[in-house]
């Protein structure tokens, strides 16, 4: 039976009385409850006409309220209330059906519920509607029927709780593989691969018949993959996929047995687990990085068209940033070696965009790409790399201040004039005594005439400096040429005759 519930609510809160209406749709009949809530139990009682059709409800409290209490009422009743000999009633009348209930028992708190038959309570609800009572089977109680309590507790028996596989329970006695277990995710998270082989071996000697011995066994073929040992990815992805052909994490297992197959050049066992993974599970994550791992194994034999392909297609269907950038950098690396930098810069821009720390992957093809852009003059896109390259490392790394000279150089010969400013400053305030640090000093001199944006002063005085600093070089000499087009544009004619010599020079 299709239920159609729509709700309103009301509120008042009247001294201790909490009094509040709702309304809604049952079966597109609508129906409202009324439910009076207070901190001492009080007396409700219905009165009925001669068919059993309830005519009024009363409630009766100890206190009266502070202040006057309008009238209330929506479609179903009307709530009024009056004080008589110092008690306050309430007094609920309808306008079709209505119904009184006790509210004895919580059932977030009470486990046993029966019928109650109660005088007085701290939570009654009445509920009006048209012609059937919502939701509530009514039914007649024999007065020599028993009334039995419904009990609601789940742990009493005969519950069983959890059952393996095979429908037997399953009694943890220890916990103690469910600590390593937690601690084997840490160690893998945090790239402590030894360590966390070490734990494996440690917790499948201890514990053999352990809950966790597929995850347990799954995470040593990550481990031996991460640690580059093809043949025991191989090994033990075989044991894998064989007793535990159903798991969750088939997918990746499979992509990881592929993969191991090429890089130790069995390219058919390789394609037949690729072949397994895209037909068994096409809509996985870990198919759209087979496809990456397949291109490498057909660029690798010279496929090249072949491989292209498959990157476009991880890079276009993955719905994860790491195997995007995977796939982007796999593009941008083979067109960098084809000569390709117009293309190939489409993709490392990509991935600044979206993951920069990817290019430390492989910080060596990840720089031989940068200096091959720096050298055809792409110097935005070797800055780029330049830069995600130095916001991941610090001056403990070998590259670190090379890196940053190197990006702020290449952005002097861009358009950006100030992200070239900010690089050289950025370069000055990490290496005050660098081993660039004059050459970086000559480069932001001679950004000075396209940046420069300071008042009459300030520029009067830079190109002074300048023209002292840099006798008889170009720097120079384009201070001299600066400084008289200032003085002219100030009416300084006679100043800007001074540099005669010099500018004629």
């Amino acid at each position: 039976m299709l239920k159609l519930l729509l709700f309103f609510f009301l509120s008042f809160n009247l001294f201790a009385l909490e009094l509040s209406i709702t309304g809604a749709k049952e079966n597109f009949s609508p129906y409202s409850t009324l439910h009076l809530k207070d901190a001492t139990p009080f007396l409700c009682q219905e009165s009925k006409d001669d068919f059993g059709e309830v005519t009024k409800i009363v409630c009766a409290f100890s206190k009266k309220p502070p202040r006057a209490i309008k009238p209330l009422q929506n479609s179903f009743f009307k709530i009024e209330n009056i004080v008589k000999k110092k008690t306050f009633f309430v007094i609920i009348t309808p306008y079709k059906k209505i119904k009184l209930y006790p509210m004895v028992f919580d059932m977030t708190k009470n486990s046993v519920v029966y019928q109650a038959d109660v005088k007085l309570a701290s939570h009654w609800m009445i509920v009006g509607y048209d012609k059937k009572l919502p939701f509530i089977k009514k039914e007649a109680i024999v007065d020599t029927s028993i009334n039995f309590p419904f009990e609601l507790e789940k742990n009493k028996l005969p519950f069983v709780g959890s059952l393996d596989i095979k429908g037997n329970p399953v009694h943890i006695k220890r916990v103690g593989d469910v600590k390593d277990y937690l601690k084997i995710k840490k160690l893998y998270t945090e790239k402590k691969y030894t360590k966390c082989l070490e734990l494996i071996e440690d917790i499948m000697q201890e514990y053999p018949n352990s809950l966790f011995n597929a995850e347990l066994i799954f995470h040593k073929i990550r481990v031996y993959s991460k640690l580059d040992d093809n043949d025991n990815v191989i090994s033990m992805a075989k044991t894998y996929l064989q007793e535990h052909s159903s798991d969750e994490n088939v997918p990746e297992v499979l992509a990881l047995i592929a993969y191991s197959y090429h890089k130790i050049g069995m390219s058919g066992d390789a394609q037949y687990f690729f072949d397994r993974l895209f037909n068994e599970h096409e809509d996985s994550e870990y198919a759209k990085l087979g496809f990456i791992y397949i291109g490498e194994m057909l660029e690798s034999s010279g496929a090249s068209s072949k491989a292209i392909a498959y990157y476009l297609r991880a890079l276009n269907e993955t719905q994860k940033i790491e195997t995007a950038a995977m796939a982007a950098y796999h593009l941008a690396k083979y067109y960098t070696l084809s000569e390709s930098l117009d293309e190939a810069s489409k993709y490392i821009m990509k991935i600044v965009q979206a993951k920069p720390e990817y290019f430390m992957h492989d910080l060596t093809t990840s720089m031989n790409m940068m200096y091959k852009f720096g050298d055809n003059e792409k110097y935005f896109v070797a800055a780029a790399i330049a830069k995600a390259i130095t916001d991941a490392t610090d001056k403990e790394h070998d590259e670190h201040e090379n890196l940053m000279k190197e990006r702020a150089m290449w952005l002097t010969h861009t358009d950006d004039k100030h992200k070239a400013l900010e690089a050289l400053n950025a370069y000055i305030e990490e290496y005050q005594y660098g081993m660039f640090e004059e050459m970086i000093e000559v480069a932001k001199d001679e950004l000075f005439f396209e940046t420069s944006d300071g008042n009459f002063t300030q520029k009067l005085k830079e190109y002074n400096s300048l023209i002292e600093d840099y006798q008889n070089d170009t720097i120079g000499d384009r201070a001299i040429y600066e400084k008289a087009k200032l003085l002219l544009a100030h009416d300084m004619y006679k100043d800007v005759l001074d540099f005669e010599e010099p500018i004629l020079s």
